[in-house]
């Protein structure tokens, strides 16, 4: 489960521009009930989830340390990460 605080990275804030995702819809992501989360390094992990108005998102994070991590990237999901959460949550969004 990925809990504890969040930050966003400058390279972060840039990317949220870019995609058109807020803060705000990044911790509705993480705070989701209902949410995929994927290692992709010893220290990386990838949630798909939900916010609160359906929209799915896919969000990078760097751990910091111990319940400290760092959002590197998020942006809407599509392709493999929408594939990888339908295929967990049982079924298409």
């Amino acid at each position: 489960m990925v809990r504890g605080r969040f930050d966003f990275s400058h390279t972060a804030l840039d990317n949220l521009e870019l995609f058109g995702v807020t803060p705000r819809e990044v911790l509705e992501a993480l705070g989701a009930a209902s949410r995929l989360v994927q290692h992709i390094d010893d220290d990386m992990l990838r949630v798909v989830a939900p916010t609160s108005l359906g929209r799915l998102l896919e969000v990078v994070l760097t751990e910091r340390g111990d319940d400290e991590w760092v959002v590197f990237l998020a942006r809407e999901a599509g392709g493999r990460a929408k594939q990888a959460f339908d295929d967990w949550a049982g079924g298409p969004r």
